[in-house]
């Protein structure tokens, strides 16, 4: 009889136990993509160079999804526009050319990811496109001027699954001839020079003159400013936020890349949140 009263007795502590475990903690580990993305995401604010104690104290951590949907008491709420409840990504990054490269053997898709990474960290949720146009094209039998195409396939997918986004970039990287300048020198730093190829028969050219007019604001002399081509339409047509970036040219080092990366990044960061005031 004794082991049995001990036996009720401890499967009621052990229910107990584990409705108080359900109940109150799954939430931090019910979600691991979640909470994956979200901690793979964070802003500088979760760095050492701010009080991390203070962030803590903010939060319930028995709902930590509560911090994808208002903004931290006690910080700036500008940088958390971008975090939102199902992490829709608000920047799509595509290169028509991926074989486009630079010196010290790097390439247009190194510079998207970076580009990518720098967006994440301040809050902007970025997708690079994972697709090869130039895989694309070998599996279709197109030859490379149908580069295009495959991205205009890529976008169009891209946007069916999504919606719309903030941003578009075919990121590109240019060649120039000899005598072209192709770096600027701002505050001791080397930036490898931007330009825009935009067709002005589209809205796009407004967004895109926009984008240039505070890139060169905030680091006079990067931009080589926009190359109006009237002839082709780069799939500007199928989204008004779709734009075509010349990220340096071949002439370029990957050190100089980076720094202009860094620059557009905090050139869309102004860009778009001020969409968002």
């Amino acid at each position: 009889m004794k082991s049995f009263l001990k036996f009720i007795i401890l499967s009621i502590l052990l229910y107990f136990g584990y409705k108080y475990y359900y109940d109150k903690v799954k939430v931090e580990n019910g979600n691991n993509t979640l909470i994956s993305t979200f901690l793979s995401t964070a802003n500088y604010y979760l760095s050492s160079d701010n009080d991390i104690v203070t962030l803590i104290n903010t939060v319930d951590i028995t709902h930590p999804e509560m911090m994808l949907y208002k903004p931290i008491k006690d910080y700036k709420t500008e940088e958390f526009y971008y975090f939102k409840n199902d992490l829709t990504p608000r920047v799509y990054i595509y290169s028509t050319h991926p074989t486009e490269r630079y010196l010290n053997d790097y390439n247009v898709i190194d510079a998207s990811l970076l580009l990518q990474s720098k967006l994440n960290t301040i809050g902007i949720q970025t997708l690079v496109e994972s697709r090869s146009a130039s895989e694309y094209i070998r599996q279709h039998n197109l030859d490379y001027d149908d580069s295009y195409t495959a991205t205009r396939e890529f976008l169009k997918t891209t946007l069916n699954k999504y919606g719309d986004f903030d941003l578009i970039i075919d990121l590109h990287r240019d060649s120039v001839p000899n005598g072209v300048v192709t770096k600027t020198n701002i505050n001791n730093k080397n930036y490898a020079k931007i330009m825009f190829v935009m067709n002005k028969n589209y809205a796009n050219y407004e967004f895109a003159l926009k984008i240039n007019n505070v890139l060169s604001a905030k680091y006079n002399g990067i931009s080589r400013g926009i190359y109006d081509k009237h002839q082709g339409h780069f799939n500007q047509d199928l989204n008004s936020k779709n734009i075509l970036i010349e990220l340096g040219t071949s002439d370029n080092t990957k050190e100089e890349i980076e720094n202009s990366v860094e620059a557009l990044a905090a050139t869309i960061k102004e860009i778009l949140n001020e969409q968002k005031r």
